[in-house]
């Protein structure tokens, strides 16, 4: 079952190819952007979660997408730049929703 899921997979990541990397990867930096940008926007920081986990979920999707092509023995430059894309989109989203929680935190409230 499990083995079917992951051919499966790897034929779908192998045949979509351009649409996943051309669709993902600028959905992982948009969201991303508005994560980082939700910082300076204090009415904005309720969405930080939202975006970030959207970024997430697309920078999940690519290193699936990665490690697909890794367990057929493709190994160039792009798949290394495309994980660590992933890897680099989930690090400075997960550290501006921290950031934001902490600058909220010590803010002072109104009320």
């Amino acid at each position: 079952m499990i083995e079917q899921l992951i051919s499966t997979w790897d034929t779908w990541s192998r045949d979509n190819c351009i649409a996943i990397c051309g669709t993902f990867v600028p959905l992982m930096f948009g969201f991303t952007g508005a994560t980082v940008l939700a910082l300076w926007f204090p009415s904005q920081r309720r969405w930080m979660p939202l975006t970030a986990g959207f970024a997430w979920g697309c920078g999940l999707l690519l290193c699936l997408h990665v490690l697909s092509w890794f367990h057929l023995g493709v190994v160039h430059p792009v798949t290394f730049i495309l994980a660590g894309l992933s890897l680099m989109c989930g690090i400075v989203n997960g550290g501006a929703v921290w950031l934001g929680r902490i600058r909220f935190a010590l803010s002072p409230q109104k009320g």
